[in-house]
């Protein structure tokens, strides 16, 4: 085919060649580790985009024993020194330590948390929200978006933790693997904060998408934007 070559045959035991890197040399400074609890999973970061010192880390910790089970519960550890120190705290719980949403519903349990700043300072944590039986078995969940300043710290309430998606009884369709991107170009959308995530039924699942004009205060209606299943994981940025 015109433009396509084959490749040449490499021969047992032959070392490929070192790859080359241009521009100017960095360094790789000492492991830091953002959050003092231990076991953890799920982590992600994100850079704000207005001062590239500030750095806003989320984390599924599972350190806080409560009802019988070791539950996961979303951790954000911040550094506004470019990570040469940070402090961290849970999303907002309750006083028995489950977490807790704007619909005043009491959860068992967070997971999957993903982490965005936009060029206005507002930091959005998406999170699952699970229910959970005596078993330990999920019953029902909620895609959440909590949004707060960076200015503040960012301090998280209850309040500012909105359903993008959530079905607050037992239900055989659940959300799952989300993900959250913001707008920050200078296009008229800047602004704009993007959902995305799976949606199980008993038979199927699906991709959705929401979309927030706002700032997370409100989201769009869930639409599909998958052809047809299976499709179980998905991400979403934003072009420039």
């Amino acid at each position: 085919m015109a433009g396509i070559r084959a490749a040449h045959p490499v021969r047992a035991g032959t070392a490929a060649a070192p790859a080359a890197f241009s521009g100017p040399p960095y360094t790789v400074g000492a492991t830091i580790t953002p959050a003092s609890t231990v076991p953890e999973a799920e982590e992600h970061i994100a850079v704000d985009p207005s001062n590239f010192n500030n750095l806003v880390a989320m984390i599924s910790d599972f350190s806080i024993f409560r009802a019988g089970f070791k539950f996961n519960a979303s951790k954000l550890a911040v550094s506004t020194n470019n990570g040469t120190s940070w402090s961290e705290a849970f999303v907002p719980l309750n006083a028995a330590k489950f977490p807790v949403t704007a619909d005043n519903h009491v959860w068992q349990a967070n997971s999957h948390p993903v982490v965005a700043i936009d060029k206005l300072g507002n930091v959005f944590l998406a999170n699952l929200y699970l229910q959970v039986n005596s078993a330990g078995n999920v019953t029902n969940d909620g895609y959440y978006v909590c949004v707060a300043k960076m200015s503040t710290g960012p301090k998280f309430t209850k309040a500012g933790c909105k359903a993008v998606r959530t079905t607050l009884t037992h239900s055989p369709n659940l959300e799952d693997k989300e993900w959250i991107a913001v707008d920050n170009s200078t296009a008229a959308t800047s602004g704009n904060v993007y959902a995305v995530w799976t949606h199980f039924t008993a038979t199927s699942d699906m991709i959705f998408f929401s979309r927030s004009t706002n700032h997370g205060v409100s989201w769009s209606p869930a639409i599909q934007i998958s052809p047809v299943p299976p499709l179980k994981m998905v991400q979403c940025r934003v072009h420039r």
